[in-house]
C-alpha cells in the first residue's frame, strides 16, 4: 500500500474505534479482506506474482459473504438489530471506501472506475452470505472465475483453496513460493498454458523443484522457433524432455545400486573366504603338551635320573703289613 492509502486505513480503524459496535467489527472484516485483496495484486501472496484481475472481485465479494454470514448468525440468535446494524456498517464502510479511493485515484492522475462494481460486490456477498450462512466462504469463492466474477458450477479457480491453506487473514504473511516460482507460476498463467492457479499449482507440485527450469526451458524453446511455437506447445516438448531426464536418470540411479550391491556381495564373500582360511591355518597349528617333566640338567629328559653310585673308600686292616 501506498502512503495515502496507509493513512487512509488508519483514520479509518480510529473512526470505527469510535463509532464502536457493528461498526467496528465490520471494519475489521473488511480491512482483513482489502488487505489479502493488496497482498493478492502486490505479488506478496506467491512470491513476485500479482494477481491484477480478479483480486478485487475476490475479496470484495469474500468480505460481503463473511458479513452476510455472521448477521445470518446474529439473526439466528434473536438478534436482529445487531445483525441489520452490521451490514448496514458494512455498506457504509464500503461507500467510504470507494469515496477515499477515488479522492486517491484522482490524486495520482487516474480513476476509480471500478467504484460501481465494488460496492455491487459487497451487496451480493452479503446476499450469498445471508443465504449460505454455514457453508464455508472458501468453497463458496473456489467456484468464481476471477476474471468476470462469475460463479460456475463444477468450477474451482485454485485460489481461494490456496489461500485457506496457506494465509491468515489480517495477519502479515510470507509467500510459500521463492521468487523463481513465483515467476514460474506467473509465467504458466499469463501465457495461457495454464487457465489458472489450479492447473499452474499441479504443475508445480509435478515438478517439484524443477519446476522453474521446466519453464525457464520452454521459453528458451518458444524465443529461438522465433513465432513457430507459442509457449503452450515449447511446454509441451520442455516436459517431454525433462521426462526422458528424469527416466534417465532413475536408470542411472537403479545401475548404480546394482553396482554397489555386487560389490557388496563379492566383499562378503571375500571376507567369508578369509574366515575360513583363518581357521583352517589354525586348526593345523601343533599344540604344546603342558604335561611333559622338564629337568633343568637336561632339557631332553623324559624320566627321573637313576642315584649315582659312589665308590666306597678303603680303610687299612690290622696287621695288614703295614
Amino acid at each position: 500500500m501506498g502512503v495515502i492509502e496507509n493513512a487512509q486505513t488508519w483514520i479509518g480503524k480510529g473512526i470505527a474505534f469510535i463509532e464502536g459496535g457493528q461498526s467496528q467489527e465490520a471494519f475489521s472484516i473488511m480491512n482483513d479482506w482489502n488487505q489479502l485483496k493488496n497482498d493478492m495484486y502486490e505479488g506478496r501472496l506467491i512470491n513476485d506474482f500479482g494477481i491484477s484481475g480478479g483480486s478485487d472481485n475476490l475479496c470484495r465479494v469474500g468480505a460481503g459473504i463473511e458479513i452476510g454470514q455472521k448477521a445470518a448468525k446474529l439473526k439466528a440468535e434473536g438478534k436482529e438489530k445487531e445483525a441489520q446494524e452490521l451490514i448496514d456498517a458494512c455498506l457504509k464502510w464500503s461507500s467510504r471506501r470507494e469515496d477515499a479511493d477515488t479522492i486517491r485515484k484522482t490524486l495520482s492522475g487516474g480513476s476509480n472506475k471500478d467504484a460501481d462494481k465494488d460496492e455491487e460486490n459487497i451487496r451480493r456477498g452479503i446476499e450469498i452470505g445471508l443465504n449460505n450462512p454455514t457453508t464455508d466462504k472458501w468453497q463458496i469463492l473456489a467456484k468464481m472465475d476471477l476474471k468476470t466474477g462469475e460463479f460456475k458450477e463444477g468450477y474451482n479457480n485454485g485460489y481461494a483453496d490456496f489461500i485457506k491453506k496457506n494465509y491468515k487473514m489480517g495477519q502479515d504473511n510470507k509467500p510459500n513460493f521463492s521468487k523463481k516460482e513465483g515467476q514460474a507460476i506467473a509465467t504458466l498463467i499469463k501465457s495461457g498454458a495454464c487457465a489458472d492457479l489450479k492447473e499452474a499449482l499441479a504443475f508445480m507440485d509435478k515438478y517439484k523443484d524443477r519446476a522453474p527450469e521446466v519453464v525457464t526451458s520452454a521459453s528458451n524453446l518458444a524465443n529461438t522457433s522465433r513465432g513457430a511455437m507459442d509457449f503452450k506447445q515449447s511446454l509441451a516438448i520442455a516436459e517431454k524432455n525433462e521426462e526422458t531426464r528424469q527416466n534417465n536418470l532413475a536408470l542411472r540411479n537403479d545401475m548404480k545400486n546394482d553396482n554397489q550391491t555386487a560389490i557388496s556381495r563379492i566383499n562378503m564373500a571375500k571376507s567369508a573366504e578369509t574366515a575360513r582360511g583363518a581357521k583352517a591355518k589354525k586348526k593345523t597349528v601343533k599344540k604344546e603338551n603342558p604335561n611333559i617333566y622338564f629337568a633343568p640338567w637336561n632339557s631332553n629328559q623324559t624320566s627321573k635320573p637313576k642315584a649315582t653310585e659312589w665308590p666306597q673308600y678303603a680303610f687299612p686292616q690290622k696287621n695288614s703289613g703295614r
